[in-house]
């Protein structure tokens, strides 16, 4: 019965039936909104993924290999330290963000770009790497790499190997160094000797050697030559650096390692890069797409050299022995010969050999009754040393100048050696009738002398009086003493001064590059500021933040003589941090580079009144540089 008056109902109220089923549909999407609600996150949330690829698995020995690590979902500030991944040097290039808005969905990526570059051939894996995101960890897969022969990849042999089996770089590119002996004196000057061997790899910009002392001290620079040489059946191109070094404390010391950059040149690969984002930052230098070959930093690394130091002996050892170490020859003469009671003697000492006279003190002649000295004006001569000491006889009983020895240490002989020359004649001669000689000293005390001519003085403490000094001698009216003379000279010496200092400053300039790019950095630095203000005032945003960017460039690259193509916040935050620059100014730099990528790749657009802000920082980013760090 029931049955039968709901069927009587519906054929009598159609329109109740379809309100029925409407009202359940309506249920139906309440309930898919509400799980829609509840189960699917928000178009702000977004679950976090990290992974590490790469830009290609196989490669060869002339290529190098990027690395990205990604992040989605969250952000990691600062690059992670790779571990030390085999058959490859690591070098980390730059970081890079990204945030999109799709239907409403909100994304974010962080990324860490490296370059690896392959030492040798074979098969190898780049190990998980582990990131931390918020307080967890996040690890990604190994990556398998296999690295081939340039040769057999059918590239340019630039980086190939001579014959089959595996190639290494290392046995292409690698560095050594040599001491003649393995013991050595202290003070002793011991000869150092680094090789750059190079073989069928094409190199440019070898800098000088950078060699690291514990317990000693080099000379500054290195001599150096270029040859070939023949090592184990292959033939190298061998750069030659020779320098010197000094033992500054005895016992067991160690040499080096030393380091060695180059700029190692690789091919670059044609790939698609997946996105315009990626496109440009798929190489630091943003030419990677344009050039068949780029150019990259290498440092090959020698081992140390231990080197054993012995004390110097303790028996025979001179009284004036001062430190000189080597093998020296020592020569003194003194003029003029014949001289008037109290007219000046020159005493000149010259030392020559080879060794070390860092610590040495040449020889002089102290105070005596026989005469007044003044102290020894030394210098460097060349293969030596040389000084000239002022002495005046008190006494026309004087008949020489007394002999002077030099003592050195001969680490041949294993033994000390003096070298005396002298005594050396000298004739006094009395002053002649009326011109009768008197020297009047100065006390400390500030005691006046009993007589004094003012315009005749020799030294600080003497004075020379003659009672009959001859009209040519008369120094009452001396024609050199007017103000006319005396300004002549001081122009001469002016413009002399001027002279040297200019010759000095533009050879300086010319020799010394990262001098002169220092000191044009501000200039060009101003230029770029001022165009940059043009471009803000016509609201050209694009390329507003390009000229920031080209000027950031620009400046961070001569003012610390880096490539100014090259140039990331990581390589000028180091520098910062090197020279002790302040967080608020590293900050100020970090918040430009971002918000120039942003712009410049992201495509933002932050309006003017950020725009003058931007300018600003950077300005007084420079201008505390400039006053700063030098």
């Amino acid at each position: 019965m029931s049955a039968s008056l709901s069927g009587r109902s519906a054929k009598s109220h159609p329109k109740g039936v379809m309100l029925g089923i409407s009202a359940r549909v309506l249920n139906v999407a309440v309930l898919a909104l509400i799980s829609i609600i509840v189960f699917i996150p928000s178009g702000h949330a977004q679950d976090v993924r990290f992974e590490a690829t790469v830009d290609a698995k196989t490669i060869s020995l002339a290529e190098s290999l990027q690395l990205t690590l990604t992040v989605e979902g969250g952000k990691f500030e600062d690059a992670p330290d790779l571990p030390a991944i085999d058959g490859f040097d690591a070098r980390y290039v730059g970081p890079s963000t990204r945030v999109s808005i799709i239907n409403g969905q909100v994304s974010s990526m962080a990324s860490h770009v490296y370059v690896l570059v392959p030492r040798k051939t074979g098969k190898f894996q780049i190990p998980a790497l582990s990131v931390k995101v918020d307080g967890k960890n996040y690890t990604s897969s190994p990556i398998d790499i296999e690295v081939v022969d340039a040769a057999a990849a059918g590239q340019q042999p630039a980086l190939s190997g001579s014959g089959g089996g595996s190639v290494d770089i290392g046995d292409k590119i690698f560095v050594t160094m040599s001491v003649p002996r393995d013991e050595a004196y202290l003070n002793e000057k011991v000869p150092v000797t680094v090789k750059l061997f190079v073989s069928d790899l094409p190199i440019q910009d070898i800098q000088l050697p950078q060699l690291a002392l514990d317990g000693a001290i080099a000379d500054d620079g290195f001599e150096h030559q270029q040859y070939q040489q023949v090592v184990g059946g292959v033939q190298y191109q061998v750069v030659e650096f020779k320098t010197y070094v000094y033992p500054t404390r005895t016992g067991e010391i160690k040499l080096g390692p030393v380091k060695i950059t180059c700029g190692l040149m690789f091919e670059s690969k044609q790939r698609s890069a997946p996105n315009r984002f990626d496109e440009f930052f798929g190489d630091e230098f943003f030419n990677r797409f344009l050039n068949t070959y780029e150019k990259r930093p290498y440092t090959v690394q020698s081992g140390d050299v231990s080197l054993k130091v012995l004390p110097w002996p303790t028996e025979d050892q001179p009284a004036d022995f001062s430190g000189a170490v080597g093998q020296f020859n020592f020569e003194a003469s003194t003029g003029p010969a014949e001289v008037t009671l109290g007219d000046p003697v020159t005493l000149k000492l010259k030392v020559t050999g080879e060794g070390n006279l860092r610590n040495a003190k040449l020889p002089s002649l102290g105070n005596s009754a026989e005469f007044k000295t003044y102290d020894a004006q030394t210098k460097e001569a060349p293969g030596g040393r040389s000084s000239e000491q002022i002495v005046i006889p008190q006494s026309d009983t004087i008949t020489q100048v007394p002999a002077l020895g030099f003592s050195f240490f001969d680490p041949q002989s294993k033994s000390f050696k003096t070298v005396t020359q002298g005594p050396f004649p000298l004739k006094v001669n009395k002053p002649k009738a009326g011109e009768d000689f008197k020297m009047l000293q100065f006390s400390s005390a500030g005691q006046k002398p009993e007589e004094a001519l003012p315009e005749e003085t020799f030294g600080r403490d003497i004075i020379f009086i003659k009672d009959h000094p001859g009209a040519w001698r008369d120094l009452r009216h001396p024609w050199y003493a007017g103000w006319g003379y005396r300004v002549l000279i001081l122009l001469t010496i002016i413009a002399w001064a001027g002279l040297v200092a200019f010759f000095e400053w533009t050879h300086r300039l010319s020799s010394d590059t990262a001098l002169a790019r220092r000191l044009l950095a501000p200039k060009k630095a101003r230029r770029g500021l001022q165009d940059a203000q043009r471009l803000l005032a016509e609201s050209k945003n694009g390329e507003f933040y390009d000229l920031l960017f080209k000027t950031m460039q620009e400046y961070f690259g001569d003012k610390f003589h880096l490539s100014a193509g090259g140039i990331t916040f990581a390589n000028v935050d180091e520098r910062l941090r090197e020279r002790n620059v302040p967080a608020a100014i590293r900050e100020n730099v970090r918040v430009l580079f971002e918000d120039c990528d942003a712009v410049r790749y992201a495509g933002s657009g932050p309006g003017e009144g950020r725009m003058e802000t931007e300018l600003k920082r950077l300005q007084e980013t420079i201008d505390h540089l400039e006053r700063n760090v030098r």
